[in-house]
């Protein structure tokens, strides 16, 4: 790693091939990347042991009773920022904290429990948690990008597909939900392994199960290759010299809001997109090198999408990424 928190070639190859399919075995990925095996095993453990990656799961919501993902912007008290998103950091219901450009301004991401659970989320839960004047709440209606399908393009399609081959992994579309039956006891006691470690060893997932290893192995092959679980490399986009994290929250005429949602979620410095509730609004999250990159951005994605309005908000602090909790670029333990 060099002074400026960025990898080498190597490990950002080796990165990015985690984060096409987290769970590869160090000889496919070596094979994939042309690489020497016990160079890239080494490597890859190194990466993991120093939080560099984590690997995790996320579950498709709607199997665990309907959870809504809610999205919470807020202005809050000088000086109550960092005891807020260390608070919500460790709530089990909320899977992302940052701290954004503005005034005292958090953003955070907080799982209901389906329906029922939203206006209680909305008038009271949120509201014990901060006290603030201008709170904002949004709900994703249609997700055209996750996180978790995002990577830095650092090794070649032809790699990528070879990673992707034989992985057993459901097509990451981001835009469709799960249509099978809620998560059973045997399964939310997977998803909770994989959450906390990622690249679990089948064996070791079936004696903590108290199952055969080829009863595990078959219950997991299922909830990854239906999309029920996504497994998931963590990283900070740092790493691969994308210093500069923004949200964006972009307006565009209604009847291009599919199009718009569905061109944005293939540039490469898209990491999330999703439709949600406000007036014809995008909610994006972007990793580019430097900051000048967002208005080149913004403004080569006004001339293809004709953007009436736009919010930039920089991303000044990581706490916690998809259940991960953070340390400045550094991916923690699950909570």
């Amino acid at each position: 790693m060099n002074s400026t928190g960025m990898l080498d070639k190597l490990d950002q190859r080796i990165l990015n091939g985690l984060q096409i399919n987290p769970r590869v075995g160090w000889r496919t990925l070596a094979e994939a990347l042309g690489e020497n095996d016990r160079t890239v095993a080494r490597r890859g453990q190194r990466l993991l042991a120093a939080g560099i990656v984590q690997v995790t799961a996320i579950p498709e919501d709607a199997l665990l009773g309907g959870r809504i993902p809610v999205h919470v912007c807020a202005q809050v008290p000088q000086g109550a920022l960092e005891p807020l998103a260390e608070e919500l950091s460790a709530r089990q219901d909320v899977r992302t904290v940052l701290a954004t450009t503005g005034r005292s301004r958090l953003w955070f991401e907080v799982v209901t429990p389906g329906d029922d659970g939203l206006h209680s989320m909305i008038t009271q839960v949120i509201p014990d948690l901060l006290v603030s004047d201008d709170l904002r709440t949004h709900v994703a209606l249609r997700t055209f990008s996750a996180t978790s399908n995002w990577h830095a393009h650092r090794i070649t399609d032809d790699e990528a597909a070879f990673l992707r081959t034989g992985a057993g992994i459901a097509p990451a579309s981001g835009s469709e939900s799960a249509s099978a039956a809620q998560l059973d006891t045997l399964e939310l006691r997977i998803l909770n392994l994989l959450q906390h470690d990622g690249r679990v060893a089948v064996s070791a997932m079936a004696e903590e199960l108290g199952t055969s290893v080829s009863a595990a192995g078959r219950r997991l092959s299922a909830l990854l290759s239906e999309g029920r679980v996504r497994v998931r490399a963590e990283t900070s986009p740092a790493y691969f010299g994308l210093g500069v994290e923004a949200q964006l929250h972009l307006t565009v005429p209604a009847d291009q809001l599919e199009s718009a949602g569905r061109y944005l979620a293939r540039r490469a410095e898209v990491r999330y997109c999703a439709a949600v509730t406000d007036s014809y609004a995008l909610l994006l999250d972007i990793a580019v090198p430097e900051v000048a990159d967002i208005y080149e951005f913004i403004t080569a994605t006004s001339l293809d999408l004709g953007i009436v309005h736009f919010e930039v908000s920089l991303i000044t602090k990581t706490y916690k990424r998809g259940g991960l909790r953070k340390d400045g670029t550094r991916t923690l333990e699950f909570a």
